[in-house]
């Protein structure tokens, strides 16, 4: 499978979301999941960065040093303090996430509704109505489009703060 298309999938994100998310068309990202083309440069430069940066923080906890008897005492305290503030930080991006999701699905339902008012004529009487509707249809989208963002970029970082739980735990067991 292709890596970009296995990392996309990893954090659950649709092709168009993540396609925004490094700056390129969704039908670019297609073709380089196909591996049919490359990423533009700035594209790949980006995912890059993403994915680095999600690499270089499981190799560094991976690395990181067992704690000497004398450090015991004070290296678990400081691993309980950190556990704490990563599990505080993925409830309030969860709850942040639950948000976005109710968001988007109130979008997604405005959005059904805007597609059911225009497929019946107003009469000529509400030609204000018919400019509000088509200023809705192009506002809509964006908004829905910008929700899938903020969701993805939550994610990812959801992912991240639970890889820091997860080394935290791990390290705290070591220690025990």
């Amino acid at each position: 499978m292709n890596y970009i298309k296995e990392f996309r999938e990893k954090f659950g994100l649709p092709q168009f979301v993540f396609a925004d998310l490094i700056g390129c068309e969704r039908s670019i990202l297609s073709m380089a999941e196909l591996d049919k083309r490359n990423l533009p440069d700035n594209s790949r430069k980006i995912f890059y960065h993403i994915d680095n940066a999600l690499q270089q923080f499981q190799t560094l906890s991976a690395q990181a040093p067992e704690p000497s008897a004398a450090d015991d005492e004070a290296v678990q305290d400081f691993l309980t303090s950190q556990l704490k503030e990563s599990k505080a930080q993925l409830t309030v991006c969860e709850l942040e996430n639950e948000t976005l999701t109710e968001k988007i699905t109130k979008a997604e339902e405005q959005m059904k509704f805007l597609a059911a008012l225009t497929a019946f004529p107003l009469p000529p009487e509400a030609e204000i109505g018919q400019m509000q509707l088509e200023i809705l249809k192009r506002k809509l989208p964006k908004k829905l489009a910008q929700l899938y963002l903020e969701q993805a970029q939550l994610k990812i970082k959801l992912a991240v703060l639970q890889a820091e739980i997860d080394s935290a735990t791990s390290q705290q067991k070591k220690g025990l």
